[in-house]
Protein backbone atom coordinates (compact mmCIF):
# COMPACT_ATOMS: atom_id res chain seq x y z
CA UNK A 1 0.00 0.00 0.00
CA UNK A 2 3.14 2.23 0.85
CA UNK A 3 4.66 1.38 -2.82
CA UNK A 4 1.03 2.62 -4.29
CA UNK A 5 0.86 5.90 -2.48
CA UNK A 6 4.15 6.57 -3.43
CA UNK A 7 3.97 5.63 -7.14
CA UNK A 8 0.82 7.90 -6.91
CA UNK A 9 2.86 10.60 -5.95
CA UNK A 10 5.61 9.71 -8.26
CA UNK A 11 2.85 9.65 -11.21
CA UNK A 12 1.44 13.49 -9.56
CA UNK A 13 5.01 14.13 -9.67
CA UNK A 14 5.52 13.03 -13.61
CA UNK A 15 2.52 14.95 -14.81
CA UNK A 16 2.85 18.57 -12.64
CA UNK A 17 6.77 18.40 -14.33
CA UNK A 18 5.20 18.12 -17.49
CA UNK A 19 2.24 20.35 -17.37
CA UNK A 20 5.14 23.13 -15.92
CA UNK A 21 7.29 22.31 -18.89
CA UNK A 22 4.84 22.88 -21.59
CA UNK A 23 3.55 25.98 -19.70
CA UNK A 24 7.62 26.84 -19.85
CA UNK A 25 7.43 26.20 -23.46
CA UNK A 26 4.15 28.47 -23.86
CA UNK A 27 6.11 31.09 -22.15
CA UNK A 28 9.59 30.81 -23.85
CA UNK A 29 7.31 30.68 -27.00
CA UNK A 30 5.08 34.12 -26.05
CA UNK A 31 8.82 35.78 -25.61
CA UNK A 32 10.56 34.76 -28.60
CA UNK A 33 7.59 36.10 -30.61
CA UNK A 34 7.45 39.49 -28.07
CA UNK A 35 11.91 39.82 -28.64
CA UNK A 36 10.73 39.46 -32.82
CA UNK A 37 8.40 41.89 -32.72
CA UNK A 38 10.75 44.14 -30.30
CA UNK A 39 13.51 44.18 -32.70
CA UNK A 40 11.23 44.69 -35.65
CA UNK A 41 9.63 47.94 -34.21
CA UNK A 42 12.95 49.05 -32.75
CA UNK A 43 13.52 52.76 -33.35
CA UNK A 44 9.91 52.84 -34.86
CA UNK A 45 7.56 55.43 -33.41
CA UNK A 46 3.97 56.11 -34.52
CA UNK A 47 2.55 59.85 -34.20
CA UNK A 48 -0.64 60.53 -34.96
CA UNK A 49 -0.77 64.25 -35.99
CA UNK A 50 -3.67 66.60 -36.03
CA UNK A 51 -3.43 69.69 -38.80
CA UNK A 52 -4.62 73.01 -38.51
CA UNK A 53 -7.80 72.17 -40.26
CA UNK A 54 -9.05 68.40 -40.12
CA UNK A 55 -9.73 66.66 -42.89
CA UNK A 56 -9.01 63.50 -41.91
CA UNK A 57 -6.66 61.88 -39.47
CA UNK A 58 -2.76 60.89 -40.53
CA UNK A 59 0.19 59.11 -39.32
CA UNK A 60 3.98 59.83 -39.18
CA UNK A 61 6.63 57.17 -37.90
CA UNK A 62 10.26 57.60 -37.98
CA UNK A 63 10.70 57.82 -41.60
CA UNK A 64 7.57 57.41 -43.55
CA UNK A 65 4.43 59.55 -43.63
CA UNK A 66 0.86 59.15 -44.56
CA UNK A 67 0.40 60.10 -48.07
CA UNK A 68 -2.72 62.03 -46.61
CA UNK A 69 -0.32 63.65 -44.60
CA UNK A 70 2.04 64.78 -47.47
CA UNK A 71 -0.75 65.75 -49.43
CA UNK A 72 -1.95 68.27 -46.98
CA UNK A 73 1.34 69.66 -46.04
CA UNK A 74 2.32 70.20 -49.49
CA UNK A 75 -1.24 72.12 -49.74
CA UNK A 76 -0.22 74.58 -46.92
CA UNK A 77 3.50 74.93 -47.81
CA UNK A 78 2.20 75.48 -51.44
CA UNK A 79 -0.47 78.11 -50.30
CA UNK A 80 1.92 79.58 -48.02
CA UNK A 81 4.96 80.02 -51.08
CA UNK A 82 2.61 81.19 -53.74
CA UNK A 83 -0.76 83.18 -52.04
CA UNK A 84 1.24 86.05 -51.46
CA UNK A 85 1.58 90.27 -51.57
CA UNK A 86 3.73 92.31 -50.72
CA UNK A 87 2.16 92.31 -46.93
CA UNK A 88 2.51 89.34 -45.87
CA UNK A 89 5.44 87.57 -47.74
CA UNK A 90 8.15 87.94 -44.81
CA UNK A 91 5.04 86.40 -42.20
CA UNK A 92 4.69 83.44 -44.30
CA UNK A 93 8.09 83.29 -45.46
CA UNK A 94 9.13 83.04 -41.70
CA UNK A 95 6.20 80.08 -41.70
CA UNK A 96 7.91 77.81 -44.04
CA UNK A 97 11.62 78.41 -42.78
CA UNK A 98 10.26 76.83 -39.63
CA UNK A 99 9.71 74.01 -41.41
CA UNK A 100 12.65 74.04 -43.50
CA UNK A 101 15.67 70.82 -42.56
CA UNK A 102 18.22 72.52 -41.15
CA UNK A 103 20.56 71.87 -43.31
CA UNK A 104 18.81 73.41 -46.23
CA UNK A 105 17.96 76.67 -44.23
CA UNK A 106 20.35 79.03 -45.56
CA UNK A 107 19.69 78.01 -49.38
CA UNK A 108 16.10 78.44 -49.22
CA UNK A 109 15.89 81.78 -46.81
CA UNK A 110 18.24 82.82 -49.75
CA UNK A 111 15.47 81.67 -52.71
CA UNK A 112 12.59 83.05 -50.23
CA UNK A 113 14.62 86.53 -49.98
CA UNK A 114 14.74 86.96 -53.41
CA UNK A 115 11.24 86.43 -54.30
CA UNK A 116 10.29 88.65 -51.25
CA UNK A 117 12.10 91.77 -52.78
CA UNK A 118 10.69 91.00 -56.73
CA UNK A 119 7.35 90.81 -54.99
CA UNK A 120 8.12 94.43 -52.98
CA UNK A 121 9.80 96.22 -55.57
CA UNK A 122 7.07 94.89 -58.19
CA UNK A 123 3.77 95.40 -55.93
CA UNK A 124 2.93 91.73 -57.16
CA UNK A 125 0.08 89.41 -55.82
CA UNK A 126 0.18 86.32 -56.69
CA UNK A 127 -2.26 83.26 -56.31
CA UNK A 128 -2.45 79.83 -57.00
CA UNK A 129 -4.92 77.38 -57.43
CA UNK A 130 -4.54 73.71 -57.25
CA UNK A 131 -5.27 71.13 -60.29
CA UNK A 132 -4.03 68.01 -58.66
CA UNK A 133 -1.22 66.37 -57.13
CA UNK A 134 1.32 63.51 -57.11
CA UNK A 135 2.39 61.65 -54.22
CA UNK A 136 5.47 59.50 -54.07
CA UNK A 137 5.19 58.50 -50.53
CA UNK A 138 7.62 56.01 -50.80
CA UNK A 139 10.34 58.83 -51.59
CA UNK A 140 8.09 61.12 -49.44
CA UNK A 141 8.04 63.39 -52.79
CA UNK A 142 5.01 65.51 -53.47
CA UNK A 143 4.43 67.57 -57.26
CA UNK A 144 1.32 69.93 -57.44
CA UNK A 145 0.23 71.30 -60.55
CA UNK A 146 -1.69 74.16 -61.15
CA UNK A 147 -2.58 77.66 -62.02
CA UNK A 148 -0.45 80.78 -60.71
CA UNK A 149 -2.28 84.35 -61.58
CA UNK A 150 0.06 87.22 -60.99
CA UNK A 151 -1.57 90.77 -60.41
CA UNK A 152 -0.39 93.93 -59.70
CA UNK A 153 -2.95 96.68 -58.80
CA UNK A 154 -6.32 95.45 -60.34
CA UNK A 155 -4.93 93.60 -63.09
CA UNK A 156 -4.07 90.46 -63.85
CA UNK A 157 -0.63 90.74 -65.74
CA UNK A 158 -0.22 86.86 -65.97
CA UNK A 159 -1.69 83.22 -65.70
CA UNK A 160 0.70 80.35 -65.91
CA UNK A 161 0.49 76.66 -65.17
CA UNK A 162 3.21 75.46 -62.53
CA UNK A 163 4.25 72.78 -61.14
CA UNK A 164 5.76 72.48 -57.87
CA UNK A 165 7.69 69.77 -56.40
CA UNK A 166 8.38 69.30 -52.17
CA UNK A 167 10.36 66.89 -51.01
CA UNK A 168 10.18 65.91 -47.25
CA UNK A 169 12.56 64.09 -44.62
CA UNK A 170 10.97 62.90 -41.96
CA UNK A 171 13.49 62.95 -38.42
CA UNK A 172 12.38 61.53 -35.33
CA UNK A 173 8.69 61.43 -36.56
CA UNK A 174 8.95 65.75 -36.99
CA UNK A 175 8.21 66.76 -41.14
CA UNK A 176 11.03 69.05 -42.78
CA UNK A 177 10.90 70.22 -46.26
CA UNK A 178 14.32 69.27 -48.04
CA UNK A 179 13.67 70.29 -51.08
CA UNK A 180 11.13 72.72 -52.48
CA UNK A 181 11.15 74.37 -55.98
CA UNK A 182 9.20 74.44 -59.52
CA UNK A 183 9.53 71.59 -62.09
CA UNK A 184 8.94 71.46 -65.49
CA UNK A 185 4.98 70.29 -66.07
CA UNK A 186 6.56 67.40 -68.03
CA UNK A 187 9.29 66.55 -66.04
CA UNK A 188 7.79 66.69 -62.60
CA UNK A 189 10.38 64.64 -61.03
CA UNK A 190 13.39 66.41 -62.61
CA UNK A 191 15.58 68.77 -61.83
CA UNK A 192 14.05 72.17 -60.34
CA UNK A 193 13.85 75.35 -62.52
CA UNK A 194 16.39 78.03 -60.98
CA UNK A 195 14.02 81.46 -61.04
CA UNK A 196 16.11 84.04 -62.72
CA UNK A 197 14.86 87.18 -60.59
Amino acid sequence: MEKTVYKNKLINAVKRIRMNDLILLILAICLLLALTLAVKNMGRERTILVPPVIHDRFWVDSNDADPKYLQEMATYFIFLANNINPDNIDYQNSLIINYVNPSQQSYLKTQLAQQASRIKRNQLTTMFSIVGFKVDSTANIVVVNGILKSIIGDKVVSTLEKSYRISFQIINGQLYINEFGEVSNNDPFGEIINDKQ
